[in-house]
C-alpha cells in the first residue's frame, strides 16, 4: 500500500491533526444542529390565546364582471374569498362569533421598505429595549430584517405625528428638512398627512432625501393589530372548522403613492390551502347570535360581506329544525352581481335554504 495512504492510521494524523484528541473522543461528541422556526419568534409576542390556524379552503367567490357594466363608469369589483379554517383540538365557537386574524405585511410593501431604508433583507438583527412599547417586538431574539418588517409592525398604517419629528431630526438635506418641518402645522398635517392616510414609508418615498434608520422606522411603526371577521358557519354543522367570507380592497392609495390593498384581507386572499395564520376565536360583546327557539320568526339583513354571520344563522336554523319563517335580505352594488355572487355563497347551505325566503337587493342600476 502506498505510504501516503497508511498515514491515516497514525494517531497523530487521524486524531490530533483533525482537531480531536483521539478517535474515541471524536465518536463520542457528534455534531448537533438545533432547528429554529421563525414562527416561534412571532408566537412569543402574540397573546397566549392566539394559535396557528390551518387554511382548509380558499376559493374565489366573485365571478368575472366583464359584460355586467361599463368599467369606464365604475371600477371592477375586488376579490371576495370563501375561506375555511380548521380549528385546533379543544377550540369551539358559536354562530355569530368572530375569528381574529394576525396578518403579515405584503411582500411588495416589505420589499419597498427594505429598498428605501437601504438595508439587506437577509441581515440579522437582535431588537433590544426595556420599554413596554416594544412588547410587540421580538426582544432578545435573532431575526432577519425581512421578518422584522413582515411579522411585527404594520407598514400600511398612517404614520403618527411623532414619526415626523424623527424624520426631520435624521434628515440632513436643508430643503427636504424644511419641507418636512412644514408638515407639522395642524392645517397642513390634516391635508397632506392625516386625510390621505400617508404612511411613514410613504413619506420616505415621497421625499427621497429624507432619512431614517431601521431602528427608528420600526420604533415609530404600529404593532400589528388583529382584524376581526364574522364567522359564516354554525358549529352545529361544522364544529371543527369555521367559514369566513373575506372581501378585499385594491384601489389607488389616497396618498397618491402606489396602490392600497387591505392589510389582512390581502394576506388571507393569498394564503394557500395547507398554510396557516395566527388567530383566535372571540365572542362579541354584546353577543350577536340567532335565537335558539326555532319557533321565533327571523328577519336577517346583510349587504355585501355583511352577509357572512347570517349564513351561519341560517345554517343553525336548519340544524335546529326551525319551523318559523326566516327572511334573508342580501345584496351588492348591482342586482346581477348580487344574484351571481350570493348564489355562490348560498348554495353551500343546502337544506338550510329551504327555511329562508331570499330577497336580492342592489344599490346601483345596470348600464
Amino acid at each position: 500500500m502506498p505510504r501516503h495512504l497508511t498515514r491515516c492510521k497514525d494517531p497523530l494524523w487521524a486524531g490530533q491533526a483533525l482537531g480531536a484528541s483521539g478517535g474515541e473522543t471524536a465518536r463520542a461528541a457528534p455534531l448537533s444542529l438545533q432547528i429554529v422556526d421563525g414562527r416561534d419568534a412571532r408566537a412569543a409576542v402574540l397573546p397566549e390565546h392566539a394559535v396557528e390556524l390551518r387554511i382548509a379552503r380558499n376559493d374565489e367567490m366573485t365571478r368575472p364582471a366583464e359584460g355586467l357594466w361599463d368599467f369606464a363608469d365604475e371600477p371592477p369589483r375586488g376579490s371576495t374569498r370563501f375561506i375555511t379554517v380548521d380549528l385546533p383540538e379543544g377550540q369551539s365557537y358559536a354562530a355569530g362569533d368572530h375569528l381574529a386574524i394576525y396578518a403579515r405585511n405584503a411582500k411588495v410593501n416589505v420589499d419597498l421598505a427594505i429598498e428605501r431604508l437601504g438595508v439587506p433583507g437577509a441581515m440579522q438583527v437582535v431588537p433590544s429595549g426595556a420599554s413596554g412599547r416594544f412588547r410587540h417586538l421580538p426582544i432578545g431574539r435573532t431575526v432577519t430584517v425581512r421578518q422584522l418588517l413582515t411579522d411585527f409592525i404594520e407598514i400600511q398604517e398612517p404614520m403618527p405625528r411623532r414619526a415626523l419629528a424623527a424624520v426631520v431630526a435624521a434628515t440632513r438635506c436643508p430643503n427636504t428638512k424644511a419641507a418636512l418641518s412644514a408638515l407639522d402645522g395642524d392645517a397642513v398635517w390634516k391635508v397632506e398627512v392625516a386625510d390621505p392616510r400617508l404612511t411613514l414609508l410613504g413619506l420616505l418615498v415621497k421625499h427621497p432625501a429624507a432619512e431614517l434608520g431601521l431602528d427608528a422606522f420600526v420604533e415609530h411603526s404600529a404593532a400589528i393589530a388583529p382584524r376581526f371577521y364574522s364567522i359564516a358557519s354554525s358549529p352545529l354543522v361544522s364544529p371543527d372548522a369555521c367559514d369566513l367570507i373575506v372581501g378585499t380592497v385594491h384601489a389607488p392609495a389616497w396618498s397618491g403613492i402606489g396602490v392600497h390593498q387591505g392589510f389582512a384581507s390581502t394576506h388571507m386572499r393569498d394564503l394557500a390551502v395547507g398554510e396557516s395564520v395566527f388567530g383566535y376565536l372571540r365572542r362579541p360583546n354584546p353577543p350577536f347570535a340567532p335565537p335558539q327557539d326555532g319557533a321565533v320568526p327571523l328577519v336577517l339583513i346583510g349587504p355585501g360581506t355583511g352577509f357572512a354571520p347570517l349564513r351561519g344563522f341560517v345554517q343553525e336554523r336548519a340544524a335546529l329544525d326551525a319551523t318559523a319563517p326566516c327572511h334573508l335580505f342580501f345584496g351588492a352594488r348591482h342586482l346581477l352581481d348580487a344574484a351571481l355572487v350570493q348564489a355562490q355563497r348560498l348554495h353551500r347551505l343546502d337544506a338550510a335554504l329551504l327555511l329562508a325566503v331570499l330577497h336580492a337587493l342592489h344599490s346601483l342600476a345596470l348600464g
